[in-house]
């Protein structure tokens, strides 16, 4: 690809990052979105930084392992957050034959996007609500109805949050198995309403992705957004394939950060 006046030449070992001058950028305050941010910025680019929370896998215990062994044996699977649904579907893969069993099972979904992110899996959702815990027991109570009595709930969380109480799901007979999938770190209030403050008010012409972090810990930010919405106006990057083809399922049209070696 030849690299044309109006762009700015980055070297990352022999590969090029091509970066337009009149343009800014957006990078995740991360370790590979800091080195792409430095380079940016040591060329003359203008760059901002989100702020998102960072986020860690659990190790399963065994005996949630045996419980994932066993899915079939539960009714209902709640992802309150794209987080929960992402860590579940790869805790899930290390079981074999696991995953073909969520078909016998109920599913809700606490957003749009955890919805499309299930069903590029092949994964369905029976039920969406809104992000929180009131307004998803309140949908599953209308759909379920009586039946909840003895009904087994798997809700996949953030291992902060043990302490979740399902109180009108448990009022009428059901029982609630959480499993601490990921943990979640924590990040000033006021850098997510900045983030999120820059990225709805068109402070960034390109997004860059440099990994799949980036892009999960987008749609965790903006749950109320599909990313087709969000970044309708945003020219999106992406630095590797994995993240690249996460992009085009989500109906995006993104480019490759890096070019060609010249």
């Amino acid at each position: 690809m030849r690299i044309g006046d109006n762009c700015i030449n980055l070297f990352r070992a022999n590969i090029v990052i091509s970066i337009e001058k009149n343009k800014t950028y957006g990078v995740f305050a991360n370790t590979e979105g800091r080195i792409i941010e430095a380079r940016i910025e040591d060329a003359g680019g203008m760059v901002i930084s989100f702020f998102v929370p960072e986020c860690a896998k659990i190790i399963l215990a065994e005996s949630d392992r045996q419980l994932l062994r066993h899915i079939s044996e539960i009714d209902w699977l709640i992802f309150t957050s794209i987080l929960s649904a992402r860590y579940f579907v790869e805790a899930i893969t290390t079981i074999p034959g696991a995953i073909s069993d969520l078909d016998t099972l109920r599913i809700g979904a606490a957003d749009e996007n955890v919805v499309h992110y299930l069903r590029n899996l092949q994964i369905h959702s029976d039920l969406i609500f809104t992000p929180g815990l009131i307004d998803a027991q309140s949908v599953i109570v209308e759909f379920a109805g009586d039946e909840l009595s003895g009904s087994k709930f798997l809700i996949p969380t953030n291992s902060a949050a043990e302490s979740l109480v399902f109180s009108d799901l448990k009022a009428r007979g059901a029982t609630i198995i959480q499993v601490p999938l990921f943990q979640l770190g924590t990040v000033a209030e006021g850098d997510l309403a900045r983030s999120r403050a820059l990225l709805l008010g068109g402070a960034v012409d390109q997004l860059v992705f440099s990994n799949q972090e980036d892009f999960f810990s987008l749609l965790y930010l903006f749950p109320d957004r599909t990313l087709a919405e969000l970044l309708n106006e945003v020219g999106v990057l992406a630095a590797d394939e994995i993240v690249y083809q996460s992009l085009i399922d989500f109906g995006l049209q993104p480019r490759y950060l890096y070019d060609l070696p010249l």
